[in-house]
């Protein structure tokens, strides 16, 4: 993906998860839905 800084901040942080955690919603949306 992309390398975190030596001191990771909160910012990078929640950007990355929240983005994992969009993604993992998407899935179990498509899988209910089918």
């Amino acid at each position: 993906m992309y390398a975190f800084p030596t001191i990771p901040t909160l910012e990078n942080y929640f950007l990355h998860h929240g983005y994992c955690i969009f993604v993992y919603l998407m899935i179990n949306m498509q899988i209910r839905n089918t």
